[in-house]
């Protein structure tokens, strides 16, 4: 057995050298033809990707069409619908423009409206325009773009200590450092990793600095409705919302998927809770609350419009006679008093006390 194990390890080694010869020798020859190995696989990955391309656009069951690349600053595509989903659902579809007077679209309305598949239609179809590809609408001009930056979905990573809200902030950081103005920006939902008012106040000086820094087209779907108010401040931005129908008496929404001009008036998050089956007890209690803190911000708007810390002061210092004045009543007698106390606070004639009174 011995002698025999002897044998098979020196037939092993032999066979191994001649395999490594026969390889070595096979790698001479076809490091020869690497140059056109390297061209056949490249004509044919662009033969593949030009098929499936054209194979996408005849088996359509809408036309695509051929765009118009354009020198101006100027998107313009009619009835865009989106590839992938344009064969599986009943897709809606809508216009996009984007000019040089109307560069930034602030796309507001409620969850599930199609705001973000809006973004990626508009995305998708400036790519496959820069490659070559028809498109699915029934007309569009696209400038020639040198980059198309997305900053879209929510992701973390754990292991490097990346939280949802730093990977957002990242992801926008290489908007200020490589888009120009040829370039084609999407942002959507930004700032919703931290508090309300810090969310707002990034997401407002991105997209300003999206228009009066980098100054090229682009799209910015949010929640913050007081985004709506960048149009005033910048005339490059204009407002647009995915539009809903509301069924008032059932308290019920229906998403219609069209895009329409102007800002969305409300988020419709409760009944959006409400499509997704939350107990009754629940959504009583946030209606509840929401209409408390809109009552709060009603005042506040209201109060805001010539404002100075005097009438501050003064209203501070009227309601703290008032509460003196009735501090040692129950609230059996202070529901007596409510007419009383109504009429006092109404002669201080404070605007914000007024105000508070109104609402």
């Amino acid at each position: 057995m011995q002698s025999i194990n002897c044998s098979y390890n020196c037939y092993r080694e032999e066979y191994d050298e001649h395999a490594k010869l026969l390889i070595k020798k096979l790698l001479a020859v076809v490091v020869t033809y690497g140059k056109y190995l390297t061209q056949l696989g490249e004509i044919t990955g662009f033969l593949d990707a030009m098929v499936g391309l054209a194979t996408a656009a005849i088996s359509s069951s809408e036309p695509w069409v051929k765009p118009e690349f354009s020198e101006n600053k100027k998107i313009e595509i009619l009835e865009l619908r989106h590839p992938l989903l344009e064969n599986c659902v009943e897709f809606v579809p809508n216009d996009v423009i984007l000019n040089e007077e109307q560069r930034l679209m602030i796309l507001t309305g409620p969850n599930m409206g199609g705001k973000s598949t809006y973004l990626r239609s508009v995305a998708v179809a400036v790519i496959m325009a820069q490659i070559g590809s028809f498109i699915p609408c029934k007309s569009a001009q696209i400038p020639i773009c040198d980059a198309i930056i997305a900053r879209i979905g929510a992701s973390d990573n754990l292991q490097r200590g990346v939280s949802t809200f730093f990977h957002e902030m990242s992801e926008c950081e290489s908007i200020f450092r490589t888009a120009t103005e040829k370039s084609f920006v999407i942002v959507d939902e930004l700032g919703r990793g931290t508090s309300t008012w810090d969310g707002f106040g990034i997401a407002w000086s991105i997209a300003d600095a999206i228009i009066n820094k980098v100054k090229c087209l682009g799209l910015f779907a949010t929640h913050y409705h007081e985004m709506a108010a960048l149009k005033t401040k910048c005339p490059a931005a204009f407002n647009m919302h995915t539009n809903v129908f509301v069924d008032g008496e059932n308290k019920k929404i229906t998403h219609l998927y069209t895009v329409e001009s102007g800002p969305c008036s409300k988020s419709y998050g409760i009944e959006i809770a409400q499509m997704a089956k939350f107990p009754e007890n629940v959504l009583k209690r946030a209606r509840d609350e929401a209409e408390i803190e809109g009552k709060n911000e009603k005042i506040f708007k209201k109060g805001q419009e010539g404002l100075n810390f005097k009438i501050r002061e003064d209203a501070a210092k009227e309601l703290e006679l008032i509460i003196k004045k009735f501090k040692n009543c129950d609230s059996n007698q202070l529901k007596n008093k409510k007419e009383e106390i109504f009429k006092i606070a109404k002669a201080t004639k404070n605007s914000i006390i007024e105000n508070a009174l109104q609402c």
